[in-house]
């Protein structure tokens, strides 16, 4: 699946006022899709996180597993809240559940601890 491709499956699937259940707790609330950028709402904060960014994550951890842990290694700036410059954990599970409601991943595994972290394989 190429970029273009991508975009048009995420705005078939992702609509604003999609609500994600994340896996450990809580929700995420897609506010909205513009100019490329994926905004939403996480425990009351506003999170951003491009699209591009969502598609180079899925197209480079294609046929393996992508782990909350690779991601934050990956693209700390986007995926780790201690970088610096910092991302934000929550775009890792936000990712995961983009990912399954485009059906590009089965189900989200891990217990979301030290030693098990939330992970998705990308076939």
């Amino acid at each position: 699946m190429d970029f273009s491709e991508f975009v048009l499956a995420f705005h078939e699937q992702i609509k604003v006022g999609s609500i994600f259940l994340n896996p450990q707790k809580g929700d995420s609330t897609v506010m909205s899709v513009k100019n490329g950028i994926v905004k939403y709402i996480r425990k009351k904060s506003p999170i951003s996180v491009p699209l591009e960014v969502l598609y180079q994550s899925y197209s480079d951890f294609s046929g393996k597993k992508m782990s909350t842990n690779d991601l934050k290694a990956y693209k700390p700036e986007i995926f780790n809240s201690k970088a610096s410059p910092a991302g934000h954990d929550c775009n890792t599970t936000f990712l995961f559940c983009v990912l399954m409601k485009m059906s590009l991943v089965k189900r989200i595994k891990g217990k979301g601890v030290s030693g098990d972290p939330f992970f998705v394989i990308i076939d």
